[in-house]
């Protein structure tokens, strides 16, 4: 009888588990009428400033659809800005790819318009979220370019004042050296 409810119990957990955490997967997929579209990126985890691709495989009952790459649009959002990517077919058939450098860490919504076969296709998917180049750096973790960017900003502006001040410096010097020469001059 223990045995039969701790074998239960394990069955009710594992069923929990995978119910759970069946969203957290990096491939996001969605149905578009009969059809399911799966999306991620070539190379998982995306990190901001690596060059990348985001992936769609189109499949109709577990078979792939080919023949997409002018029927369907992509479009990629973030923070306001678009970039409008055309789908390739890959080496393996019903997937499709898309180049991209992502430069910002964050998620990124990929906007799918256009046709699969007779299906009308307009869709907002959600590829795993792009992340710092930290997440993989070994030993030592570098600074972030936007980082950088912003530290050289900083020091640029230093400079530039320091550069006036340095230009207002020897004309007071200057000036002080022409009143001891005019005065030494006076007295001689």
């Amino acid at each position: 009888m223990k045995k039969n409810i701790l074998q239960s119990v394990c069955f009710l957990s594992i069923l929990l588990t995978m119910l759970l955490v069946g969203d957290t997967w990096a491939h996001g997929r969605t149905a578009v009428g009969e059809y399911q579209v799966v999306i991620g990126w070539r190379a998982e985890p995306p990190l901001v400033g690596e060059r990348n691709a985001i992936l769609f495989e189109i499949t109709h009952n577990e078979e792939a659809v080919t023949g997409l790459e002018g029927t369907l649009d992509m479009e990629v959002t973030y923070g306001g800005k678009k970039f409008i990517g055309d789908l390739k077919p890959t080496s393996q058939e019903g997937w499709y790819e898309t180049d991209v450098v992502p430069t910002v860490k964050g998620q990124y919504e990929v906007r799918l318009v256009g046709k699969i076969e007779d299906t009308a296709v307009d869709v907002v998917l959600l590829p795993e979220e792009v992340q710092g180049g930290a997440v993989l750096q070994f030993p030592e973790i570098l600074p972030e370019t936007r980082e950088q960017a912003k530290t050289i900003a900083n020091l640029q502006a230093q400079v530039a004042i320091l550069q006036w001040l340095a230009i207002g410096g020897l004309v007071l010097g200057l000036a002080g050296t022409a009143l001891a020469v005019l005065s030494w001059r006076k007295k001689g």
